[in-house]
């Protein structure tokens, strides 16, 4: 076996037993290093019962700001790898719209396109944008 590949193998198998074997934990480690090499944090808003999630710049610039919303089956984590490409130039939002990743699921409620641009609307007067 090359050296590369035996130093690459060691690497995964430390990476694994750090992480516990688990699968859920590694995928947080590696979101969460998506999301600061982005510069991007995690927060939350309530909308009346319902909370949202969502990615913002973890520091406000003086351009413009970006709202970056996921289709149908994806959540707020699809844009880390984009957003970074506008760090340090655009106030950046991805947010997790109702039903989706980290936000409320309430069975309840409609989630047509409709009612999300409703929900998605109240979301952006909440936070000021």
């Amino acid at each position: 076996m090359p050296r590369s590949a035996l130093n690459l193998a060691l690497l995964l198998a430390t990476t694994l037993l750090i992480s516990a074997c688990s699968k859920q934990s590694i995928y947080d480690s590696a979101i969460g290093w998506e999301r600061s090499s982005a510069g991007l944090e995690t927060a939350e808003v309530s909308i009346g019962e319902l909370d949202i999630a969502y990615l913002r710049s973890k520091e406000a610039v003086e351009g413009d700001t970006l709202v970056l919303i996921h289709g149908f089956g994806a959540n707020k984590d699809n844009w880390t790898r984009l957003a970074k490409e506008f760090k340090g130039e655009f106030n950046v939002y991805a947010i997790d719209l109702p039903g989706h990743g980290d936000s409320s699921k309430p069975l309840d409620i409609g989630y047509r396109f409709e009612d999300q641009v409703n929900y998605l609307n109240q979301i952006l007067a909440e936070l000021g944008v």
